[in-house]
């Protein structure tokens, strides 16, 4: 019994840890140079994406920590191919920054 308790509670956390919460940006505000959900007073921490309205495709997803954004951003045409990709540390770019004609061919790559 006391196995299946630990087991019980070791799933709860990797559950808890794993999860993400994912918003649409469309649902966000961005007040100064902070992001956050509804009417919330706290800044957001989550995934953050867009899809196109014709195609259904994911066309944006980057993530947020205490309102900024942090780590890998990316964009996509509707068409699925790739826009834009690079990263961010507290709302700064940062690393290298690749974009990318509708064609899927390399419009430029910057550092």
């Amino acid at each position: 019994m006391k196995n299946l308790y630990l087991f019980l509670c070791l799933l709860f956390f990797i559950s808890e840890v794993i999860s993400q919460n994912k918003v649409n940006v469309n649902n966000l505000s961005k007040h100064k140079s902070k992001y956050y959900k509804g009417n919330d007073y706290i800044p957001y921490d989550g995934s953050v994406f867009d899809a196109s309205k014709e195609t259904g495709n994911k066309t944006l997803q980057f993530r947020l920590i205490n309102g900024l954004k942090n780590g890998t951003y990316e964009e996509w045409y509707d068409n699925g191919k790739p826009k834009t990709r690079g990263r961010y540390f507290n709302d700064d770019s940062s690393d290298s920054w690749i974009e990318w004609h509708e064609n899927g061919q390399k419009k430029s790559e910057k550092n």
